[in-house]
């Protein structure tokens, strides 16, 4: 079991360094941007397999070891249904309540938070309930708020929240599988996404496919946006991937190139097909 164990996180490291360098250092260079204080929107694409998952986790890796800190969202394959889905593990993080308590001692907590960030907010935190999965009830400041009024205040709510976190200390938030973001959280990364210009904060976005951005993200034409979309490994990175998979699989018997070819072939450069193939 543990050779299986260090034997995945081997080939992990083996699928970045068959990666063409750009996408790294091209990653390394914006976070250095956003820790200076010109904040930075990664996007991250490619087809399904093809390594995404494994070069943010690079990325946020990364950022850590420079001095961000990192927070993350996935979207769920039915995110769509489900309002925030991808921002309440995020907003959870940054009001230091990722351990789940009792709903009395969550709201107090949450009071206290923005009592910190700026006594001002604590009468609109009933705005933040969909974003922590809690009931809070209404305040007079909240109750007779309109529902496009409700967004755009819980929106401004937010963007305080980050700006005074990120003054703190440097933010790197990811996330994952993009393409099945619901819309209050696609609305909410577009103010967000428009309004880091000249914070330390880097947003990377996961999404498969290259073309998903042009309906993702209609309004963010920022100079801090930047892609980087992952290819089909080349075939002699393919053989040389399936050759240490292999050899991790049976490291006693000798390896047939015949069969690491066909192998590549099969695999079409996409680390999780080539990966399977030979399992």
């Amino acid at each position: 079991l543990l050779r299986q164990v260090l034997g995945s996180v081997a080939i992990s490291r083996l699928q970045i360094r068959l990666r063409k360098q750009e996408p790294r250092r091209g990653s390394h260079q914006l976070l250095k941007r956003a820790i200076r204080g010109r904040g930075q929107i990664i996007q991250l694409s490619g087809e399904a397999g093809i390594g995404k998952s494994r070069l943010s986790a690079e990325v946020m890796e990364s950022a850590q070891d420079m001095g961000f800190r990192t927070l993350g969202g996935t979207s769920p394959s039915y995110g769509k249904t489900l309002a925030y889905a991808t921002w309440k593990p995020i907003m959870r993080g940054l009001l230091d309540m990722s351990i789940r308590r009792s709903k009395d001692q969550e709201i107090q907590n949450a009071r206290q938070r923005l009592r910190d960030i700026d006594p001002a907010l604590v009468p609109r935190l009933p705005l933040l309930s969909p974003m922590l999965g809690i009931i809070i009830p209404d305040t007079e400041t909240t109750s007779g708020l309109e529902p496009d009024l409700r967004v755009q205040s819980l929106k401004s709510l937010i963007l305080d929240v980050l700006l005074y976190q990120s003054a703190r200390i440097p933010l790197a938030i990811v996330l994952e599988d993009c393409q099945w973001l619901d819309e209050p959280s696609k609305d909410l990364l577009q103010f967000v996404g428009n309004n880091l210009a000249d914070v330390p904060i880097a947003l990377l976005i996961v999404y498969r496919t290259a073309d998903y951005a042009e309906t993702l993200f209609p309004e963010i034409r920022l100079q801090n946006s930047s892609s980087i979309h992952l290819t089909p490994l080349g075939g002699q990175e393919s053989e040389q991937l399936a050759t240490f998979k292999l050899r991790a699989l049976r490291p006693t018997e000798s390896i047939d190139v015949n069969d690491i070819a066909d192998i590549a072939r099969k695999g079409q450069g996409n680390p999780f097909y080539l990966e399977e193939l030979v399992n």
